[in-house]
């Protein structure tokens, strides 16, 4: 009884033990509850768990019974073979594990039990138990820095496979928690090896120091690199991994530079790669250093090109004091285009300004085609800067203008109309159009009627049949203009222009719906075949979706219904990852009930819906998900049909954690799916932030996770949807804020 704890530590070392057992029935219970519990406990790992649970019940323990007792090894087991969540806030039920494998998971993780994980060690039989029994929470124990249970854990690892088994399923998260204490004990124990010569070992440490780069870990990184002389080529990747990120921090700064200095003799391509990701960095004196290094004309303006946003401007002012003339030129003619479209006024006034004492003819007609992408925008301080730097109004029989009156912007208009290639009399001639009832729609319908010809004779790209351009119907959706929708609607080019994606994305931006409604009653829909319309839809979808519009997305989903498109799983997954608002509608859709040709494949499928259902904030679309999976996946290898159903119950609108732990206990053939997550990509933790699921994001937390995955993705939504308390806690647990853009860090500074 000393090592239950507690209370039952205190009587079990009083003198008078052995007659307080026989006088005091509160003690020979306590007595015999934890005899009884010790002996389910042995050979559990051999045995499975029923007699465990039975004990348990047996016992009839109750809240009021542990809180007396006081003891963290009986806490621990209760939490672990009740299912609850260590809030003391939900009501008990019985959701026990299904294998020893996953009681000793319990123990680790979302609270760590250390004593009670001691004991289940020394009674479990962990020598005839399953080879794989010990490396979830191996893992866990790892990722959460757990080092006094991972030492338990690491002693008694008796199959020789276990140290393969850990480091294909689970050294990928470790690597993104790199904690240096857990790491040190791995090596001390094998399972991270730099003695092994083949293939594998060095695939798997090359894999281990990419991640910690990744991550940002620099204790251990210098680690690794004291223990192991690295490939050149792993070198190379773990130093790019530091820089391949929207915002370098000082600490990836700090490992690049490490792990730089040990590569003798870089590649090419490392060199090119180096010196476009520090000017991606937007951190202008680490650019200054890799500049150091050498660079070539060529380089430059490969670094030149991927600095052309908002962030990167003071690294683009660098790139191009070192670029000679030519470099300046050829990089504004291909580049302008790109600020002309977003209406970056700042990045088009610093590229004009870098080839302003050059004769404008050499990037006239690129500086041209930048006016007419801004007035196709209504971008009005990048129109007038193009004009002030002689963009020609005029262009190609007055296409530019046609795109203004097709806008239906009269400010637009106007300031074309002064261009320095305007005379007054065509000026006045325009103005007199557009005063009278048929305004600028009717100037738009007679430059068509004009110059259609010599508009498609000069081969302009933006008249109506380019996919990858800008094009007249694009500009009247994106300013809302109606009635010029209509018109270009009823054009008989109109169907191979609604063939491609941009007139629904346009949409999808503008969040425009009588737009919309004008696009999905037009008859020039019915041209195109239901596959090309149903990808047009679908990229419109998701661009509805990220913007959350519910409305749009109503539309632009029947829309795609309507053409004879069955609703997947796979969309459903989809919807769920932005937090559709009209996922409970998807998940009561007539899905068809799985083959059972692929379990695997279903088991995954069925692990995705349900964990992406618990980070939102909805006990009911949950509760649709499960029951989904319950009729789509009927028979299942691993079929954990009665467990998810306790687990269900235990939920509530604020936590559904329960449901959380059920499917990241990886007993059921989910721990792949984990794996995958640990690295980043569609993480369920940046779902949590976005929905403001706080206990989810709390459990990720103690799951071990990185908060600063995917360059602080999770933080940067918390922000951007204003969701206080998830912001605060990450960070809390270290997100950084550095990672921000400025625009968020002002948002951050409003809620916090």
């Amino acid at each position: 009884m000393l090592r239950w704890g507690g209370l039952l530590a205190a009587v079990a070392s009083a003198e008078d033990f052995d007659k307080a057992r026989e006088d005091d029935p509160d003690i020979k219970q306590m007595v015999d509850t934890v005899q009884r519990l010790e002996a389910s406990l042995v050979d559990c790992a051999v045995h499975g768990l029923d007699k465990v649970v039975d004990t348990f019940a047996e016992c009839q323990l109750t809240p009021a019974i542990l809180n007396r007792w006081n003891s963290p090894v009986l806490d621990g087991l209760w939490q672990a073979v009740t299912g609850r969540t260590p809030d003391g806030v939900t009501p008990f039920a019985l959701n026990p594990p299904v294998s020893a494998k996953q009681l000793l998971d319990r123990l680790v993780w979302p609270k760590a039990y250390p004593a009670a994980v001691d004991l289940l060690l020394r009674l479990m039989n962990v020598a005839q138990g399953p080879e794989n029994l010990l490396i979830s929470a191996m893992g866990t124990a790892a990722c959460c820095n757990h080092v006094e249970i991972l030492r338990l854990l690491l002693q008694l690892q008796p199959h020789h496979k276990v140290a393969n088994l850990f480091v294909v399923g689970e050294i990928g998260a470790v690597g993104w928690s790199g904690h240096v204490r857990c790491l040190e004990e791995l090596i001390a124990h094998g399972i991270i090896s730099f003695d092994k010569e083949d293939e594998f070992s060095h695939r798997i440490l090359g894999h281990l120091l990419h991640r910690l780069c990744v991550a940002g870990h620099l204790p251990a990184v210098t680690l690794l690199l004291s223990r192991h002389s690295f490939s050149t080529r792993a070198l190379e990747k773990a130093a790019l991994g530091c820089l391949d990120r929207p915002i370098v921090l000082a600490q990836h700064e700090e490992i690049f530079n490490n792990v730089s200095k040990l590569i003798s003799t870089p590649s090419p391509d490392f060199m090119e790669l180096r010196l476009i990701m520090a000017a991606v960095s937007g951190r202008v004196l680490f650019l200054q250093e890799v500049l150091t290094l050498g660079f070539t004309p060529e380089l430059l303006l490969a670094a030149a090109n991927a600095c052309l946003t908002p962030a990167r401007v003071p690294c683009l002012q660098v790139l191009l004091s070192l670029m000679n003339t030519e470099g300046k030129v050829h990089f504004v003619s291909a580049g302008i285009r790109i600020p002309a479209e977003s209406g970056d006024i700042e990045l088009c006034r610093l590229m004009l300004d870098a080839v302003r004492h050059q004769a404008v003819w050499l990037w006239q007609m690129d500086l041209d085609h930048a006016l007419l992408i801004s007035v196709s925008q209504a971008h009005i301080d990048p129109i007038t800067l193009f004009l002030q730097y002689g963009a020609n109004a005029r262009d190609h029989d007055d296409y530019t203008i046609f795109l203004a009156a097709v806008s239906g912007r009269v400010d637009v208009m106007e300031l074309l109309l002064g261009a320095a290639d305007v005379d007054a009399e065509c000026a006045a001639r325009y103005r007199q159009q557009m005063i009278e009832p048929a305004g600028l729609l009717g100037v738009a319908q007679g430059l068509l009627s004009a110059h259609m010809t010599s508009w498609r004779q000069c081969r302009i790209p933006t008249a109506f049949f380019s996919e990858g351009e800008t094009t007249p119907l694009n500009t009247a959706l994106i300013a809302g203009n109606i009635p010029a929708v209509r018109w270009l609607l009823d054009h008989p080019a109109a169907p191979a222009l609604l063939a491609s994606a941009r007139p629904v994305i346009a949409l999808g931006r503008s969040g425009n719906i009588e737009a919309l409604q004008v696009l999905l009653q037009s008859h020039s829909i019915r041209g195109l075949s239901k596959n090309v319309w149903s990808n047009a839809i679908q990229h419109g979808l998701a661009v509805a979706r990220a913007a959350r519009l519910p409305d749009m997305i109503r539309l632009l989903h029947n829309e795609w219904v309507a053409c004879g498109k069955s609703f997947s799983l796979d969309n459903l997954q989809k919807a769920l990852e932005c937090n559709d608002p009209l996922c409970r509608e998807y998940a009561a859709a007539p899905f068809p009930v799985s083959s059972d040709r692929n379990a695997r494949s279903d088991i995954l499928t069925r692990y995705s819906l349900i964990m992406s259902a618990c980070m939102l904030t909805d006990l009911a679309l949950l509760q649709d998900v499960v029951a989904l999976c319950r009729r789509v996946f009927p028979k299942l290898q691993d079929d954990i049909s009665a467990s998810l159903e306790r687990a269900v119950q235990l939920c509530t609108a604020e936590d559904m954690t329960p449901v959380m732990m059920l499917m990241l206990d990886g007993s059921h053939g989910s721990t792949s799916v984990y794996s995958a997550f640990s690295s980043g990509a569609g993480h369920p933790v940046l779902l949590a932030a976005l929905s403001g699921n706080v206990s989810a994001v709390k459990l990720w937390l103690a799951k071990g996770v990185n908060v600063q995955v995917r360059d602080n993705e999770a933080l940067k939504r918390a922000v951007q949807y204003r969701h206080r308390a998830v912001a605060a806690l990450l960070l809390s647990n270290g997100a950084d804020p550095n990672a921000l853009s400025p625009a968020d860090r002002v948002t951050l500074r409003e809620l916090c």
